[in-house]
């Protein structure tokens, strides 16, 4: 969480030019850790006077940018999948989401899931894992007491 953002700090296309802002010394640290350890890191940036509603917040250095799967995040977070860094805890700051704001979140994730069937990102192997973890995540969410059929038969047996 980011307690504030400075001048140009939420436009992209101003830090990005200015290697002393700080959304690009972060940016540019982030991508030196990947590097080096040969990971990628799914992050998000977002400022603490947003994150407590359930309106979905704007990402703090691309302001343009909403994230729309917001109830997901924020009981990701309640139940504590999260690596604490430094600061307030996420679950002092945000809300505990609706069923009908989850239902809504899970409803988009499927859909995202059979967009990526329809337009065919099998051949990206990127697209293809996001799509099945995002499926695998919000069939999951969607059904928390259900195990998929061969976990239940091995169970059984």
């Amino acid at each position: 969480m980011i307690a504030d953002t400075r001048t140009g700090e939420r436009d992209p296309e101003a830090w990005r030019r200015d290697p002393a802002s700080r959304p690009y010394r972060i940016d540019a640290a982030q991508d030196a850790i990947a590097r080096d350890l040969g990971v990628t890191f799914d992050v998000m940036y977002l400022l603490a006077a947003e994150v407590g509603a359930p309106a979905p917040p704007t990402d703090a250095f691309r302001q343009a940018r909403r994230h729309v799967c917001w109830p997901i995040y924020r009981m990701h977070w309640l139940e504590g999948q999260y690596v604490h860094l430094h600061g307030r805890r996420p679950e002092e700051l945000v809300v505990t989401p609706s069923r009908a704001e989850l239902e809504r979140a899970l409803d988009r994730e499927l859909e995202h899931l059979e967009r990526h069937v329809y337009e065919g990102d099998a051949a990206d192997p990127y697209e293809a894992t996001y799509a099945i973890c995002n499926g695998c995540r919000s069939r999951s969410r969607a059904h928390p007491g259900h195990r998929a059929g061969h976990e239940q038969q091995a169970t059984e047996a």
